[in-house]
């Protein structure tokens, strides 16, 4: 950065065949651009600028195709792979139907220059913060107005970006050299597949001046995945933005489809030099392209192994609690991601915990349970189960300890227990006839009906006791519809149903009071089909018997006796609650090669 001891001179400048006054005031009139006004301190429309000096520059901000639930970008693919993205931000993201999943404005006060350094707001740079008398190439700073002790080359007294943000600060860059980095933030648990717009808000904080010739600010937008060789996901440049004798604010950045759940988000000059590369930044921001996603995607522990069309399972279980442990009723089930098995001791009040590999080492936690409650554990081994003190009371366990706390309070007992990786508690309430859900991040604690009337029926909106329940990651619900010997399948946002198994469906597939359904890698049903006593697969449109398949209930360990709910580990055995038995069995995977079965 140079500075100059001069007098502004008053030019003009055309903007799309319309001349404007180019006298910096202090004010922001408005100025016709394509015969509409807007205020001159910010454009996302088509701009086209020349002068005596400068080539034209022209911004575009590409429209999507607004018939769509997200938003399509003409995409730029690099390489024959098309595994790197170079896109523009889509128009259809300036409403406020798509989640912001963070927004930096960086604050506001009334002292010129903020105390804040860029660790306060998350992100990193390798700029150097300094204060205005010391302010060079690599410096940066946050200001509520363009600073104007020094230089009259600047847009002295400009403001902020933000709306309704007085005193607001900015981010003021001076780039020294190529590469700079700005901006580096990290981020994770996004929903891989899911479409984000990443974007910022720039402008050159120079004035634009016949006489002078200077390295304008050129901006690279990339989106890189969290890991060591730092995978290109997308990537962005603004091309040279331009000086103008009022400073304007322009939107700029790309979307991009997350391949990996954890990205850092980068912005980085192109350019270096040390004269001219004066630029400001302001409302930094991560938004999902889909207004029926909330964009983060958090861990889950439950497991979906990837098993061959021909898989088989060992014929023989092997008992891993039995009924000194588990009591007369297996019921309740579950096997997190690092194969610690949970298990429901309802009459002895326990929650019996059972390792990986280990034979002897069980763990008990006492507790109150209701008689057919549902369990799961989250992330962070945190268990969840309804309290037998009160209908529809849920309660947490802290991992390793016996203190425990309420988190929901459902209308009526809760049969199955979900949490799905955006971090919501769903409840399939048998007696209720519905499937209700919590978001555990909101403190509100609001019930949201899933699906259901409250009344029993065989419509595709009803149930007749639903029980065990499964949701993927596209936030299909499966439910066990008991009553009505099926499982039903609701879409996001429907509560109309499909019956994708029971009732002949498929190929004459007839169920008898299923209370388990969980799903694999590639979205096959396995179902515990209960008075049946038997574990089926449902692969799209056929059906297999894993396991109890001659139909003949007994205690011999190829047998079950009422199938009441099932889990997998992550090796892809099998885990059954064989109520009647009295014990908790497991089928170990015994083959689970893809090729052609001989």
């Amino acid at each position: 950065m140079r500075f100059f001891n001069i007098d502004a001179s008053t030019t003009s400048i055309i903007i799309d065949s319309t001349e404007i006054d180019s006298t910096e005031t202090s004010s922001t009139a408005p100025i016709a651009i394509d015969s509409t006004e807007i205020d001159s301190t910010e454009t996302t429309t088509t701009i086209t600028s020349t002068s005596s000096k400068t080539p034209q520059h022209t911004f575009t901000t590409l429209d999507c195709n607004n018939t769509e639930d997200y938003c399509e970008c003409p995409n730029d693919f690099i390489g024959s792979s098309c595994e790197i993205q170079s896109v523009d931000v889509c128009s259809k993201h300036e409403n406020d139907t798509y989640g912001s999943l963070f927004f930096i404005t960086f604050g506001s006060d009334s002292d010129q220059f903020s105390s804040k350094t860029a660790s306060d707001f998350n992100f990193t740079t390798n700029l150097k913060r300094e204060s205005w008398s010391n302010f060079k190439s690599g410096a940066y700073a946050f200001v509520n107005s363009v600073p104007s002790s020094l230089t009259v080359l600047w847009h002295n007294a400009a403001k902020d970006h933000t709306t309704n943000d007085t005193d607001g600060y900015m981010y003021l860059a001076d780039m020294g050299n190529v590469n700079d980095t700005l901006f580096n933030y990290k981020i994770q648990n996004l929903c891989v597949g899911v479409d984000y717009e990443f974007s910022a808000y720039l402008t050159n904080v120079r004035r634009e001046t016949w006489w002078l010739s200077v390295t304008e600010p050129n901006i690279r937008f990339e989106v890189r995945a969290m890991k060591e060789n730092g995978d290109l996901i997308a990537q962005k440049s603004t091309g040279d933005i331009p000086e103008y004798h009022r400073m304007i604010w322009s939107k700029h950045g790309l979307s991009f489809v997350a391949k990996s759940s954890s990205v850092v988000l980068l912005i980085i000059s192109n350019v270096g030099g040390d004269w001219g590369n004066n630029l400001a930044i302001d409302d930094i921001q991560l938004r999902v392209s889909s207004a029926d996603n909330p964009g983060f995607c958090y861990p889950v522990t439950y497991n979906r192994p990837k098993l061959c069309p021909n898989a088989i399972w060992d014929a023989d279980g092997t008992t891993v609690f039995n009924q000194s442990l588990i009591g007369y009723h297996a019921r309740g089930i579950f096997v997190d991601s690092n194969n610690t098995l949970y298990a429901v001791a309802q009459d002895h009040s326990e929650i019996l915990t059972l390792f990986q590999n280990s034979t002897i080492q069980v763990l008990s936690k006492r507790v109150q349970l209701a008689n057919y409650t549902g369990i799961i554990v989250n992330i962070d081994g945190e268990i969840y189960l309804e309290n037998g003190t009160e209908s529809g009371r849920i309660v947490k366990w802290a991992k390793n300890t016996n203190n425990s706390m309420s988190v929901a309070h459902f209308p009526g007992h809760c049969y199955g227990l979900f949490i799905d990786h955006n971090n919501s508690l769903y409840c399939s309430m048998n007696e209720k006839d519905a499937v209700v859900k919590m978001s555990l991040n909101d403190k509100t604690s609001k019930i949201v009906n899933v699906t259901g009337t409250y009344t029993d029926g065989s419509g595709q909106n009803q149930f007749s006791g639903p029980w065990g329940i499964f949701v993927d990651n596209n936030f299909t619900l499966y439910v066990a519809d008991s009553g009505n010997n099926r499982i039903q399948c609701f879409q996001l946002g429907e509560n109309i149903g499909t019956t994708i198994a029971g009732n002949g469906t498929p190929n004459n597939l007839q169920l008898k009071y299923p209370t388990g359904v969980v799903l694999d890698a590639d979205n096959n049903l396995f179902i515990a089909d209960k008075n049946n006593s038997r574990i089926i697969r449902v692969i799209r449109d056929d059906y297999q018997c894993v396991v109890g398949c001659d139909s003949n209930s007994s205690s011999t360990s190829d047998k079950l006796n009422n199938a009441y709910a099932l889990s997998f580990d992550s090796h892809g055995n099998l885990f059954a609650a064989d109520e009647y038995n009295h014990r908790i069995q497991k089928f170990t995977l015994a083959t689970n090669s893809c090729g052609n079965p001989n």
